[in-house]
């Protein structure tokens, strides 16, 4: 079984320079949004702040992911691009977004309480079952509607915030077996932020050839 799914060329207002110059973020806008997200963790408390944070963006990319309506605005995605620099959490729930099995509160939850036993074992078991289980292979339009949206993503941001998304890119795009492409993502991620540890893990990881049990189980069919 093969599914065609990867980064494509871009559409939309995307498709032309003039059309991404026009929506590109600059520094001092992103500086000011990571202020205000860093203020307000320091007046809510984190947990709370990062509820706010996440909630309505990642309504929004929940929608478009399972509905595959209207784009993720460029706004919502980037209070994702800042959350997923300053907590990691927020990265792992983007990644986990479109496998089976992870509902929507699971990754509110994990994003709001990243250090309890059950968010620990949701991002364990969905990621090991994803890597072992060869029966669970990627669903083609919720797959290929996250790496649409985390391309936007890395298109509209400043280079110094796009080390996560290339990493949760790189992530998604050798589960679905696009290796050339997640080692492409990797070194660009490691490019901007040579400590960024899942670039560097997805980078052995297909220099050594390693592959989810779906394609595993393909490849010796």
């Amino acid at each position: 079984m093969t599914i065609e799914v990867g980064l494509r060329p871009l559409d939309g207002p995307y498709a032309t320079a003039e059309g991404r110059e026009a929506m590109r973020v600059d520094d001092e806008t992103m500086t000011g949004l990571r202020k205000r997200f860093r203020a307000n963790r320091r007046s809510q408390g984190i947990r709370q702040a990062d509820a706010d944070w996440f909630h309505d963006p990642f309504d929004e990319w929940h929608r478009w992911l399972v509905e595959g309506r209207n784009d993720v605005s460029p706004d919502s995605l980037m209070k994702l691009c800042v959350g997923m620099r300053e907590t990691l959490a927020m990265r792992d729930a983007i990644i986990l977004a479109p496998m089976a099995g992870v509902t929507k509160d699971d990754l509110l939850s994990l994003v709001t309480n990243p250090h309890s036993e059950s968010s620990s074992t949701l991002v364990c078991n969905t990621l090991t079952r994803g890597f072992e289980d060869p029966s669970l292979s990627p669903d083609p339009g919720r797959c290929q509607r996250s790496i649409d949206a985390l391309a936007h993503m890395v298109t509209l941001a400043p280079e110094d915030y796009s080390a996560q998304p290339l990493a949760a890119l790189a992530y998604l795009l050798w589960w679905v077996g696009r290796d050339e492409q997640s080692l492409a993502c990797s070194l660009r991620s490691l490019y901007v932020d040579d400590s960024c540890m899942m670039a560097s893990i997805l980078l052995g990881v297909v220099q050594r050839d390693i592959h989810p049990a779906w394609i595993q189980s393909d490849l010796r069919e």
